[in-house]
């Protein structure tokens, strides 16, 4: 902030956080509260790609354990299945994704909740540590052949192509990078010796089903393709076992996917200017009414309703 001619100080005070809260990295905000500060600090500063700059000053280290087992696995798949798998461990309030588009995969980060003040700069922060991240386990010349963002385009879109060296593409379902997936079998390019602090740690299943189904939902549905078959699948279980399972937490299937389509059009709705028809052809809804129907259900407003008042008060 304080290169950018900022003062972070009257913005702490607003949110009512101690000067010194920032200074401790065991501090954790709520993430609301992180993106109310960097929607202030970004207007502060006028920057809109403070998110990226953001970012760029974190790295691997920076999401803790998971940071340091991913280190210790073979190659660059399999580290990327553990920050997929356990992002839980450091981030409640988003999922990473990975999928792949013909012979390219996309890694991707979303959060649960799309529709508060900051969405668009934590995402382009979350993509900007991905970019460090993959430089950490392929080498500092590595880089995307694409950048997709959930979120308009900036006034300067060439501050994004430049950051990240490779095209960049705004109103998108998600914001994710695109790389050969061949990559995936490579070893790491530095890896990590095993420390008495991190090198004997599990990976161990989340605490319960209905948060394994809910990152599980949200992830399918984010990748084009969701049904509760493909989700058991995924979790090494049946149908019925599944509907068993969360039956015995007080959820449902249909729940977890009700809520994850609300909360993914809510941000798609308030992030982008992509059309009521395609937000709905994304949420696997089988035409726009049935999704319009679904939408006063959540929020007694129509879709193109609820994007005016909100883009009206950002």
């Amino acid at each position: 902030m304080s290169r950018l001619g900022g003062n972070l100080q009257p913005l702490l005070s607003a949110l009512r956080l101690p000067g010194e809260w920032l200074e401790n990295p065991d501090h954790l905000l709520p993430i609301l509260t992180v993106g109310e500060l960097l929607a202030r600090a970004a207007d502060q500063v006028k920057c809109e790609h403070l998110g990226l700059l953001l970012g760029n000053r974190s790295s691997v280290a920076q999401i803790g354990a998971v940071g340091q087992i991913m280190l210790l696995m073979p190659t660059v798949g399999k580290a990327l299945e553990v920050l997929q798998r356990r992002l839980d461990l450091h981030d409640h309030a988003a999922v990473v994704t990975l999928r792949r588009q013909g012979a390219q995969l996309a890694l991707g980060y979303s959060l649960f909740d799309g529709s508060f003040p900051g969405v668009q700069y934590i995402h382009d922060a979350a993509i900007s540590i991905g970019l460090n991240i993959m430089r950490a386990l392929c080498g500092p010349a590595w880089k995307p052949q694409q950048i997709s963002f959930a979120h308009r385009p900036p006034a300067n879109p060439k501050v994004y192509e430049s950051f990240f060296d490779a095209p960049c593409q705004f109103d998108s379902l998600c914001t994710e990078m695109l790389f050969p997936a061949e990559q995936l079998d490579a070893p790491l390019y530095a890896s990590c010796p095993p420390s008495s602090e991190h090198g004997n740690q599990r990976i161990t299943a989340p605490r319960d089903w209905a948060e394994r189904v809910r990152s599980a939902t949200y992830m399918q549905l984010l990748s084009g393709n969701c049904s509760q078959q493909l989700i058991a699948h995924g979790l090494g279980v049946s149908v019925r076992t599944l509907n068993r399972r969360l039956a015995a937490e007080g959820a449902s299937y249909v729940e977890h996917l009700d809520r994850a389509r609300f909360a993914i059009s809510r941000m798609l709705l308030k992030e982008t200017d992509m059309s009521i028809k395609a937000v709905s052809q994304l949420l696997n809804y089988s035409d726009a009414a049935s999704f319009n129907r679904a939408f006063r259900r959540w929020t007694g407003h129509t879709p193109l309703g609820w994007r005016q008042a909100h883009q009206a008060r950002s």
